[in-house]
């Protein structure tokens, strides 16, 4: 529930996802379809990537799935290790060529995206586990 909380586009769950593709965000209409029936963990890597599509889209008016793709997937690796959520399915061997044959400073430029959209989503989750954790800390107390 924290992932998806004030997300920056409306989230529905879909039948029609293909087995091979776990959420979609679809920038015409600013949505994310998440396919039904997936496994938790599933869930959040697939939502997470996804999220981080929309929060690139929402930075700037040029927004490319192709273009923005290297970078949601970066900041989905980054929020599913933040948050303890397995991480072996990323694989970082096949950068890329605009990624692969760039300078280090556009490499970190590209980065620097990806930890941005990340620290996004990531302060909005916190706010969430916060908000939740507030009430049960003043229970305890008493």
């Amino acid at each position: 529930k924290a992932l998806i909380n004030n997300s920056p586009a409306v989230i529905k769950i879909s039948e029609e996802l293909p087995e091979s593709i776990g959420a979609l965000y679809q920038p015409d209409s600013n949505e994310i379809l998440v396919r039904k029936g997936m496994e938790a963990s599933d869930i959040f890597r697939s939502v997470a990537q996804e999220l981080a599509h929309a929060e690139l889209a929402a930075q700037g008016e040029n927004y490319s799935r192709s273009e923005a793709g290297f970078k949601a997937y970066c900041a989905g690796y980054m929020l599913c290790k933040k948050n303890g959520i397995d991480v072996n399915s990323y694989d970082f061997k096949n950068l890329p060529d605009n990624i692969r044959e760039a300078d280090a400073q556009s490499i970190r430029s590209e980065l620097s995206s990806a930890r941005e959209a990340m620290g996004s989503i990531s302060a909005r989750m916190a706010k969430v586990l916060e908000t939740s954790k507030a009430p049960r800390q003043q229970g305890q107390e008493r």
